[in-house]
């Protein structure tokens, strides 16, 4: 989670960079947005989150910042969670602004100054102090609010409450917060108390079961030296059993008396059963010991014989040292071939069908890795990255941003077209074929693209839609959205039939053979009426066959592998359905299920949340158990269902799928967010809630690691792909070869950006203090100015013959070959942008109040007004013509001497141009729509 978020004007950007760096370099995780992004629900969604999860909310005071709308809503939003609020004043306002118009809440609170006649450094202590007082309570305070925000959001699901030792730390923490600030909100007290409310619910629910269970059927088990006492024990407790028994039996008066005593028989036996297991335990680890002893000794095959005894023969036993025994035995070392390192968390990862490469995403990148060692390939976006996939003959990739563009690319990494909806893009699905690709949208559309990125149809529902899938024969397109509806589509995106829920569906799912559907739905919260939980299965052609209830929640389906049934799993209990409803098994798990899949087979794979895996089969009942270390998120088999990979806390486990044995642990430093084999099951990718992702082979122990010094913020490619160019969140550039060797570091404050030269082996960096430098390979400085302000961007001319920056309210242009300035050109506002002509000769740059043109040595030649903050600009590849759009929705065609060519008004702004080759027309999108202008009028 965030330490600090970060809320600001655009106006004091400079400002914040440095002090974003300035934290970094402390160790500081920061929430700050310097990216321009549209004003949606969805933006605001992400600031919500973004202030959600973050101990310590900053504000930057000063003229514009206080009077801005954006910033009062994230202050106040920020005040509503009682956020930990620091006021940072970096201009002062008063007698700027009204102050009617200034939150209330910024002066509630004591400043930390950071004016320019103030101190840097100790403004900046003064502020790690202020954010880190009572860091444990903070970190406590957010931690509980974002997961009692995740309780509430999904229906208040029992199975996201607090349990054990959580319950007690979280209710002490409720009594410490009496006197400190920020104040818990009432989220988190009803939170803290269902918590401890269901606890005890469920612990009433064991013991009276335990106590029936024992008393009715009592226990026979023999065990090694505690044989005698677990036998004695058995034995009064069964000998009390009956006489509780006999006194309930007698009347009524006696009930009270049967109760207590029947509680004590439950405490014998349970005392029977523990000497037990502690008996079988001691056992195992005497055996794992021994086996370990026989395999330093050379003798592997009584090595592995005492394993299988540690392991198979107490399979109610969980012991580490048992399991590494075995696998110690076995020599079936798993070896890591790569740990990838980004700097954010790894957001998710998908092998292409073949299972030689895999796409991973982090951040605002995604990577295409090889595992036959050949360069990653880098896929550059405009937002964080939320999602990929692979055609199904790997000859294209998509990927999903923040942005609410998906972008088309082909596997060496050329970006062929993006694909905007309005709103945040959840999904995307292929057709079998691959003649089709659907991505989805919170925007209540789904959109069908042919195999070469081109829009085919646009399909729409009236809320938020939650999936997609196509037929198996990709004919036909099924969407389920939250307005209660799913929808039948043909490949061209006309509608075939709706299909009614009563409530938001929330999954859906074709039958292998394409006959069949179901959906599922559950009742809303504080629903009144029609409030059932229902899955329905409908035919192919939208005939509802059968519509069945449950009730509890239901948490997911799944077909069997020949279409006959389906697996249901609601609360404890799992279900398996014929296509008329019928129940042809039930499996009741001591705690909610947490997941099911249905093998190739027919046996079933289960978990729950009790840390349980389960293998049982539907004609026989439970094959086998094994207990996890801890909670199991998600389990995957292997193409051939020999091996379940599942993933459970710190550990993704290797299990055979026939006899439940462990076959291979993979330890993490931290917890388990994703994992997946490649499609031939030679790999295995995991990644982990740090900024890691690992590729494990069981067959080339090779492991690359780069030793950065700080989390690593950008990594790129040199062009001969020899090295590597790293920069941390600290400031920190490092140039590595691939084998690992550090080359040489940078002598630079704080680094804020890198850039190799597309042909040379020559690197550009800036720096924080305005620091700008070329340097090649071996080190050797090849260029070395000094910016007047904070450079937002250096950019090489097209003959590599100048630089271009631009920071503040100024551009500028140094000669390469000598670093002398020779083109100072300032504006009136902040600039937000800068781009060379295509022969190099001018240099267009844009600002809130308009754009100037101007040479080399910086004499404008024309100057261009404005309506609206002016977001982007694109020269013509013949360099005649120049096309601007602005916030306003305006958009202009310029020609080189700043005449407007032709100017129009838009409802709503693009979002970006394109030109085409031969500089006749303009592509320009917005929000679902494109449209091609005619560059010479029409």
């Amino acid at each position: 989670m965030p330490d600090i978020f970060i809320s600001y004007s655009r106006k004091d950007k400079t400002f914040v960079r440095r002090l974003h760096a300035a934290l970094a370099e402390r160790g500081f995780d920061i929430w700050v947005d310097f990216e321009d992004i549209p004003l949606t629900a969805d933006w605001w969604k992400e600031i919500q989150q973004g202030i959600e999860s973050s101990n310590a909310f900053v504000f930057v005071i000063s003229p514009d910042s206080v009077v801005s709308p954006y910033t009062r809503d994230e202050i106040q939003y920020a005040v509503e969670l009682n956020k930990h609020f620091v006021p940072v004043l970096y201009r002062p306002y008063e007698g700027q602004v009204d102050p009617n118009d200034v939150h209330p809440s910024i002066g509630l609170y004591n400043w930390v100054f950071f004016r320019e006649e103030d101190d840097f450094e100790t403004s900046l202590q003064a502020l790690v102090d202020a954010v880190t007082t009572d860091l444990d309570y903070l970190r406590t305070h957010t931690r509980l609010l974002v997961r009692a925000r995740e309780w509430e959001e999904r229906a208040r699901e029992n199975s996201l409450l607090l349990d054990g030792i959580e319950i007690y730390e979280a209710e002490k923490w409720l009594e410490a917060a009496q006197n400190k600030q920020p104040e818990p909100t009432p989220l988190h007290i009803e939170y803290i108390h269902a918590s401890r409310a269901y606890e005890r619910a469920m612990r009433r629910r064991w013991i009276i079961g335990t106590s029936i269970t024992l008393v009715v059927l009592g226990l026979a088990v023999l065990s090694f030296w505690l044989f005698t006492q677990a036998n004695n024990n058995l034995q009064l407790a069964n000998v009390r059993g009956t006489q509780v028994a006999q006194q309930a039996a007698t009347a009524e008066s006696a009930l009270e008396l049967a109760l207590i005593r029947g509680t004590e028989v439950a405490q014998q036996a349970l005392i029977s059963e523990v000497n037990l297991r502690e008996a079988q335990s001691a056992q195992a680890l005497l055996a794992a010991s021994k086996s370990g002893e026989m395999l330093a000794a050379g003798q592997d095959e009584l090595a592995l014989l005492l394993a299988l005894e540690a392991f198979e023969n107490y399979p109610e036993i969980y012991r580490v040292e048992a399991q590494q025994a075995l696998l110690n035995a076995l020599n079936r070392s798993t070896h890591v071939v790569a740990a990838l390192t980004s700097e954010e968390p790894p957001g998710g990862a998908r092998w292409n069908n073949n299972g030689n490469r895999l796409l991973v995403w982090a951040g605002t990148d995604a990577v295409i890795y090889d595992v036959d060692g050949a360069e990653p390939i880098q896929l550059t976006h405009n937002g964080d990255v939320l999602g990929g996939i692979w055609s199904p003959d790997g000859a294209h990739l998509l990927t999903w941003a923040s942005d609410q563009f998906a972008y088309y690319w082909s596997p060496d990494g050329t970006l062929l077209t993006d694909l905007k909806h309005e709103a945040t893009i959840d999904g995307a699905a292929w057709s079998a074929d691959g003649a089709h690709f659907v991505t989805w949208s919170r925007d209540s559309s789904a959109t069908i693209w042919d195999a070469e990125g081109g829009f085919v149809a646009e399909l729409l529902h009236n809320d938020w839609v939650r999936g997609a899938g196509w037929s198996p024969d990709g004919q036909t397109l099924l969407t389920w959205s939250l307005d209660g509806r799913a929808r039948l589509w043909n490949a061209t995106g006309r509608r075939l039939q709706t299909l009614f829920h009563d409530a938001p569906v929330l999954g859906a799912g074709w039958s292998p053979d394409g006959a069949h559907i179901f959906t599922w739905s559950n009742a809303p919260t504080r629903c009144q009426e029609n409030c059932a939980n229902v899955l329905n299965i409908w035919r192919s052609s939208g005939q509802l066959t059968i519509s069945m209830p449950y009730e509890q929640p239901i948490a997911g389906a799944v077909w069997s592998p020949d279409g006959a049934q389906i697996l249901v799993w609601s609360g404890h209990n799992l279900q398996v359905r014929g296509l008329d409803g019928a129940i042809g098994a039930e499996l009741t798990l001591e705690a909610d299920a947490g997941g099911a899949l249905w093998l190739d087979d027919g046996a079933i794979i289960s978990w729950g949340l009790d840390n349980v895996l389960l293998r049982w089969e539907p004609a026989i009942g439970e094959i086998w158990r094994l207990e996890m270390a801890a909670r199991i998120a998600n389990v995957r088999p292997d193409a051939s269902n020999e091996m379940l990979l599942v993933r459970a806390g710190e550990q993704a486990v290797i299990v055979a799928t026939n006899s439940g044995t462990p076959w291979s642990i993979l330890p993490h430093e931290r917890t388990l967010q994703g994992a997946g084999w490649s499609t031939d099951g030679e790999y295995i990718y995991t990644r982990t809630s740090g900024r890691t992702l690992r590729i494990w082979d069981t067959l080339n122990p090779v492991q690359t690691v780069l030793p950065l010094r700080s989390i690593p913020q950008q990594a790129l490619w040199s062009p001969d792909g020899a090295f590597a160019l790293t920069l941390s969140r600290a400031g920190v550039a490092e140039l590595w070869t691939l084998d690992g060797e550090l080359v040489f570091d940078l002598p630079l404050s704080q680094v804020i950006g890198v850039r190799w030269h597309e042909s040379d082996n020559q690197f550009l960096t800036w720096s924080l203090d305005g620091e700008i430098q070329i340097r090649d390979t071996e080190g050797n400085l090849l260029l070395d100015v000094t910016a007047r302000a904070l450079p937002e961007n250096v950019i090489w001319s097209p003959d590599s013959s100048y630089l271009l920056a631009y920071g503040d309210r100024e551009a500028w242009v140094w000669r390469v070959d000598d670093g002398v300035l020779i083109a100072n050109v300032e504006h009136d506002d902040v600039v937000n942008g800068a781009a060379w002509s295509p022969d190099g000769a001018a240099v267009l740059s844009w600002s809130d109040a308009g754009a100037a043109l101007w040479n080399v040595t910086g004499e404008v030649q024309a100057n261009m007004a404005a309506t609206g903050l002016i977001l982007g600009a694109a020269w013509s590849p013949d360099g005649t013509k120049i096309f601007t759009w602005s916030a306003d929705g305006s958009i202009a065609l310029w020609n080189t001497a700043g005449d407007a060519v032709q100017t129009a008004m838009r409802q709503t702004p693009i979002t970006g141009a394109a030109w085409s080759p031969d500089s006749v027309s303009i592509l320009l999108w917005a929000g679902q729509g494109a449209a091609l202008l005619n560059a010479d009028g029409e």
